[in-house]
């Protein structure tokens, strides 16, 4: 029996599925899901499952990825799940882990401008490193099925860095996660066509809306106040670190809805922490590097 499905959103990547989807083995239950494709996407999916074995394809018209994994999810038959997008490209996962965890995690590659590198990535089970390093991304977590419902899934309402926050809630839930660190797995491809965008001014608006909902996932799960005030400043310096981000792109009116959800989120801060955060961001928007790693230290360990 199968032990892991395969669940790719799709929406409007007919210049990437056929590279993709060809190199998913068989061995793989697959689950498409189309996302309000109009140009041709579903049309190559449904002609690609058609001449699969244990491949199934899907809609889901509530707009995102996020939506659209819940859709998959909620179909999903094997004991784990497994989460990409449709335009990167396959080539490995672990197939040996501990299936009594919550988690596996690994690092991934990268490929952009025709380099390939090997993403950042720290083995820590403290969400407040998530919230700094975003450490956890899609393709970087294989999940228990059972547990992810357990924890609800996606979240559908984020439009952008939905990884970022479901890294974040997990690790909140305080799961067993088997790290691995040996290899790197999977190939993300980076184009301008990616969601996220090229810069941090791109698409702030969701992304203040993610940010608030991580605060939310801190507020409502973290287990102890300890994890909650460290979790709490990291999002703070975040913040600082994303305003020193669009300050560098020279955005106005994106850096003041940074300034005005700082000022409505964020309060009881000491001048000295303030004063701290200010010069991160000041940092951030001089170019300098290994920003998160300074904030990191300023959270504590």
């Amino acid at each position: 029996m199968a032990t892991i499905t395969i669940i790719i959103p799709v929406y409007n990547r007919m210049d990437f599925l056929p590279r993709t989807l060809v190199r998913i083995p068989e061995r793989y239950p697959l689950i498409l899901v189309d996302n309000n494709s109009s140009d041709g996407s579903y049309d190559y999916c449904r002609e690609f499952v058609a001449q699969r074995k244990n491949a199934l394809l899907l809609r889901e018209t509530t707009p995102g990825a996020a939506a659209a994994r819940n859709c998959g999810l909620r179909e999903c038959q094997t004991p784990w799940v497994y989460f990409f997008d449709s335009d990167d490209e396959f080539e490995d996962i672990p197939s040996e882990f501990d299936e009594t965890a919550d988690m596996v995690c690994f690092p991934v590659c990268q490929t952009q401008d025709g380099v390939r590198s090997v993403r950042a990535y720290s083995a820590v089970a403290k969400p407040w490193v998530q919230v700094l390093n975003s450490m956890l991304d899609t393709q970087s977590m294989m999940f228990r099925t059972e547990w992810l419902r357990k924890i609800g899934g996606w979240q559908p309402s984020c439009l952008i860095w939905n990884d970022w926050e479901l890294g974040l809630r997990a690790l909140l839930h305080c799961p067993k996660v088997q790290w691995i660190t040996h290899k790197a797995y999977h190939n993300i491809i980076v184009h301008p066509e990616s969601i996220t965008g090229a810069c941090y001014s791109a698409n702030i608006d969701r992304k203040l809306a993610t940010m608030a909902m991580a605060l939310d996932d801190v507020n409502r799960f973290a287990t102890n106040d300890r994890v909650r005030r460290k979790c709490m400043a990291a999002l703070y310096l975040r913040l600082h670190i994303i305003m020193g981000m669009v300050g560098r792109e020279g955005n106005k009116e994106a850096l003041i809805k940074t300034e005005n959800f700082s000022r409505k989120h964020f309060q009881g801060y000491t001048l000295l922490y303030k004063a701290v955060a200010k010069l991160l961001r000041y940092y951030t928007a001089a170019r300098g590097r290994g920003t998160w790693r300074l904030a990191l230290l300023i959270v504590g360990k």
